[in-house]
């Protein structure tokens, strides 16, 4: 049992290392059980970033901070807390895409460690209308806004997952590629017990806010769907970079939702 719990923390300080900014101090072989793990708590790593931000937001609401704060403080603590790699994985991804160029051409600009133009405007684009999305939501939710911060970052990297397992790879080299050949295999499970773990949190909290958890969960569905559809048909299969910019792409996808349902269903 000691041994298993070992393998699990081993597991856990992998995913802090690869997919967060936060300084773990600890350096761990990339083992096979250990990079399984270490994918499997990726989802776990999105909740606990929401729950930090629900709770920061919540906090700075009871001081009456300015909805403008607290959406742009919203998302500088999310691209901080994941060190931004997910962004850089946007910035290259639509580099490529927007070249227009064949399939190959295109791995090879999402390879370049260079910045194009149509990577810097996606990048204001995606980062504008996501402000945007939050900062309306913000005024028309308030304190249901909590549910909603919790579960975003958590839904976008089980899409994320999702991809990495379902693949197929473009490349057959790189971290990505590394990382789908030990990726776990039951995709409804992963979904099915994270779905479960935020409907639990969800109820400690709040039980009047489930129903944020029946509207975000199959519309991450849907749009990991799409995802997947869209990568084999402009780059003939996932990348790294392809599987940041998913999560990039989910969680502005979701706050755009969240915006139509404050708009159109609560006004």
């Amino acid at each position: 049992m000691k041994e298993q719990w070992q393998r699990w923390w081993d597991g856990w300080c992998l995913t802090m290392q690869f997919f967060s900014s936060i300084p773990f101090g600890k350096t761990i072989p990339l083992q096979e059980g250990r990079v399984t793990r270490s994918l499997l708590l990726v989802p776990l790593l999105g909740l606990i970033f929401g729950v930090v931000i629900a709770f920061l937001y919540i906090f700075l609401i009871k001081w009456q901070i300015s909805y403008l704060f607290l959406s742009l403080f919203t998302l500088t603590t999310l691209a901080f807390l994941s060190g931004g790699m997910h962004l850089d994985g946007w910035i290259d991804m639509s580099d490529a895409f927007f070249s227009y160029a064949k399939k190959e051409r295109r791995l090879e600009i999402m390879s370049d460690s260079r910045v194009g133009a149509f990577g810097v405007i996606s990048f204001l684009f995606l980062i504008l209308w996501r402000w945007f999305f939050i900062y309306e939501s913000m005024l028309g939710l308030e304190e249901q806004l909590f549910a909603v911060l919790m579960l975003i970052p958590c839904c976008s990297r089980i899409v994320m997952l999702h991809l990495l397992i379902k693949g197929p790879m473009a490349k057959q080299e790189g971290l990505g590629y590394f990382f789908h050949l030990h990726a776990p295999k039951r995709i409804t499970l992963i979904w099915l017990v994270y779905s479960l773990l935020m409907l639990l949190l969800l109820f400690l909290f709040n039980d009047a806010w489930y129903h944020w958890l029946l509207l975000l969960i199959p519309m991450a569905y849907l749009f990991g769907y799409l995802l997947h559809r869209g990568y084999l048909k402009q780059f003939g299969g996932l990348t790294g970079d392809l599987l940041g910019a998913s999560v990039e792409g989910v969680e502005s996808g979701l706050w755009f939702l969240t915006w139509l349902w404050t708009v159109f269903v609560m006004a």
